[in-house]
């Protein structure tokens, strides 16, 4: 469904969610 996870658990759609510069992998 296009759902990201931040390294805090958080998940959404959009870049804050999504961008590896943050940390974040999708799922």
């Amino acid at each position: 469904n296009g759902l990201c996870c931040s390294q805090y658990g958080f998940c959404g759609t959009t870049s804050q969610y999504c961008s590896r510069a943050n940390g974040c992998q999708s799922n």
